[in-house]
């Protein structure tokens, strides 16, 4: 269930949404119930944050800068910080429900988002 949960994001940004703070709660609390348990947290930007973050540095790194803010909040809900690995995947890796008849705005936005794997 934890790998089935998605924190979605706006352009340049890394608040969360209503629901994506509902999944990390949720990540949270199955993470304190299961102590053995650690994660990749996998962070996404779309191509176009990645264009821009190589013009104005505040677009720079999103993947990276999510991930920091889900360990942050998933840290701050009292889970051990060595059992939550960042890793950043930028725009290399879109997302799966997208496909090619979807808008292009719409696959951008799915897109920018911080994906679970449990190890």
């Amino acid at each position: 269930k934890i790998e089935s949960q998605v924190a979605f994001f706006a352009f340049g940004k890394t608040n969360f949404t209503p629901a994506g703070k509902e999944a990390l709660d949720f990540i949270a609390e199955q993470l304190k119930a299961n102590p053995a348990m650690k994660l990749d947290i996998m962070g996404h930007s779309d191509a176009a944050e990645d264009k821009v973050g190589t013009e104005k540095p505040q677009y720079a790194n999103m993947a990276d800068k999510r991930t920091n803010a889900v360990i942050q909040y998933l840290i701050d809900k009292g889970v051990q910080e060595n059992r939550l690995n960042s890793v950043s995947q930028g725009s290399n890796v879109p997302n799966e429900v997208n496909v090619e008849s979807d808008d292009p705005d719409l696959k951008m936005a799915r897109n920018r988002r911080v994906t679970f794997k449990v190890l």
